[in-house]
């Protein structure tokens, strides 16, 4: 089972991904439920499917840059994010991870290492 520190180290470097993969040549991005524009280190990877569920957790389609306000004070604005996923990649996305966070999901610290190579290898790219 994958150890706490190697789920942190993964989570940061997805996280960045997540919000500097769709920022323009300036490094703004567009909260995926509100489409305000922010820098991208001013943003959250919000998730649709809270982080807890660990089957979804790291899943592209799951996590978006969201506002700081949408995603911590709104309360990831859960009903625009469903709307806005099925709008972007197709209907019936929300509800098919709505079923996948349901699954059990056992991560190895190797299979976490590999993720964590894997998205610094596409920070780099960026």
């Amino acid at each position: 089972m994958a150890t706490q520190a190697a789920i942190r180290k993964l989570d940061k470097v997805f996280s960045e991904y997540v919000r500097r993969r769709h920022a323009d040549f300036s490094g703004r991005t567009e909260c995926f439920t509100c489409s305000r524009m922010e820098f991208w280190d001013e943003m959250d990877a919000g998730h649709f499917m809270p982080r807890a569920c660990m089957s979804t957790r790291f899943d592209m389609k799951n996590v978006q840059p969201q506002c700081r306000k949408c995603n911590r004070h709104k309360n990831g604005m859960r009903e625009e994010f469903a709307r806005n996923l099925d709008a972007v990649f197709g209907m019936g996305t929300a509800e098919h991870l709505r079923e996948r966070s349901k699954r059990i999901a056992i991560w190895t610290d190797l299979h976490i290492q590999t993720k964590i190579e894997i998205y610094q290898s596409r920070l780099k790219q960026l």
